[in-house]
């Protein structure tokens, strides 16, 4: 296992350059999601809570497990008001769910277009990945329109106003008092007692499951170690402070491993000179990857780095630097290997250059073939590219995939799954399912490792 080192000079004018045009993205990014969290506008939000009613991150806060990470996607997504609905994975009584609540400070009638593209891509993803759905809305009728996309198990909790009853999932949460019928499975008296009786509707449907346990990563309690991040930041793809929905570990994943008589992980196999398989985070590599070993090198510097130098990316989000790198000295326009993230092993490929050749392809698909012998999930890491390489998007298209797109034209490839897939800030570029902030790419990919889990 090799430890990547850095070749960055802080006093390099590229150095400074790069940070100054990342810091100038980030606050863009700010902004859109400030007028997200700001939903209708003061007024409305004012009147909102004067008739005891909360907003869907409020409800949200009080819905998942203390200390546990929340990563909110694609919440700029339909700006100005991120389409007037809220999407993100968290965990509520131990298991991961997909939460879905719309905000009814933003008058619209129904859902937009965007907040309906943005709901079916969660339910979607849900569905990928076995997430649980937990519907926190205002009308019954909005909510069944959710529910035709997706499939069980969807909870839901109804908070507003007074249309036809209708069947909506395996478990119900109406609330009394806003003209509400009161035959649901379970009533409320009020908001809070609401997010009560929803918590205990996860774990009734969850209780044949075996839920990841919470496991703690390197980061404070209440937000990453940045300057000037509130306690309790709202941890989402793309806010640009980054910090965790109250708690800050990710949750799930972060287990104590162990190896065998042989340096092997207990079931793991070698293939091609690797260490893969095996059950417990830690178990890749003739030494292994500590449970959760922060990377050697500052997060910070991500928004110095050239976005095609992926060596110096990986040395910042990869459990202690440590990255086994396949066939090193072929095919230089793909960088192919294996690492962990927050104690989750993972195949990592990326390109470092924007033309791919038949060797650095070939390397491609051999990285992603052992991987899914293996039964690993491959980390894309994609900087500009020209190229379509039909063969690699085929072998790329398992959900069990994360991109993080790093520039403002990924190639093709880089776009063939269906799974999770983040970008680094890009003014006027596509939100997929979060802009995240460089320096949270580890956290980010950790959550979402959690999540996808054993499912894979």
């Amino acid at each position: 296992m090799t430890i990547l080192d850095t070749a960055l000079d802080p006093r390099a004018a590229s150095f400074l350059d790069n940070r100054s045009t990342a810091l100038a993205a980030l606050a863009m990014l700010e902004a859109a999601h400030a007028q997200a969290r700001e939903g209708g506008g003061e007024r409305e939000v004012t009147r909102h809570h004067a008739r005891g009613k909360l907003l869907p991150r409020e409800r949200i806060e009080l819905l998942v497990d203390r200390d546990t990470a929340l990563l909110e996607l694609a919440a700029t997504a339909g700006v100005p008001h991120g389409a007037g609905l809220v999407t993100a994975i968290g965990v509520i009584e131990q298991n991961e769910c997909m939460i879905v609540g719309n905000d009814p400070t933003v008058r619209e009638v129904g859902l937009t277009d965007a907040g309906r593209f943005k709901a079916e891509r969660a339910v979607e993803l849900a569905r990928q990945y076995r997430l649980p759905i937990v519907l926190l809305w205002e009308s019954v009728a909005e909510a069944n329109e959710i529910v035709a996309h997706g499939c069980s198990p969807i909870i839901s909790a109804i908070f507003g106003t007074a249309d036809a009853p209708q069947h909506l999932a395996d478990h119900s949460v109406i609330i009394r008092g806003h003209g509400l019928p009161s035959h649901a499975d379970s009533v409320a008296e009020d908001e809070r007692n609401a997010v009560r009786l929803v918590r205990q509707a996860v774990r009734r449907l969850c209780q044949s499951r075996i839920p990841h346990p919470a496991g703690e990563v390197a980061g404070h309690a209440r937000g990453l170690p940045r300057g000037g991040q509130p306690p309790g930041g709202y941890a989402s793809a793309g806010l640009t402070s980054g910090g965790l929905m109250p708690g800050g570990s990710v949750s799930g994943g972060v287990g104590r491993g162990g190896r065998g008589r042989d340096g092997l992980a207990p079931g793991g196999f070698a293939l091609g000179g690797f260490v893969l398989g095996g059950q417990g985070p830690g178990a890749l590599g003739e030494r292994g990857v500590q449970l959760g070993l922060p990377p050697r090198h500052e997060a910070d510097d991500l928004l110095a780095v050239h976005r095609a130098d992926l060596t110096e990316v990986l040395a910042r989000v990869l459990d202690g630097s440590e990255f086994e790198e396949l066939r090193p000295h072929r095919g230089g326009a793909i960088i192919a290997g294996f690492g962990a993230v927050h104690g989750h092993r993972v195949a990592v490929l990326g390109n470092s250059a924007p033309d791919v050749d038949p060797e650095s392809l070939h390397k491609g698909i051999e990285l992603t073939r052992l991987a899914e012998m293996a039964g690993l999930p491959v980390v894309v890491l994609a900087s500009s590219g020209d190229g379509d390489e039909p063969l690699l998007s085929r072998v790329l298209s398992s959900r069990y995939q994360i991109s993080i797109l790093l520039d403002e034209k990924p190639p093709a490839w880089a776009l063939a799954s269906k799974g999770l897939r983040f970008t680094w800030p890009i003014p006027h570029g596509q939100v997929h399912d979060g802009m995240i902030d460089p320096r949270d790419t580890r956290t980010v990919l950790g959550i979402c490792l959690s999540a996808m889990g054993e499912r894979s």
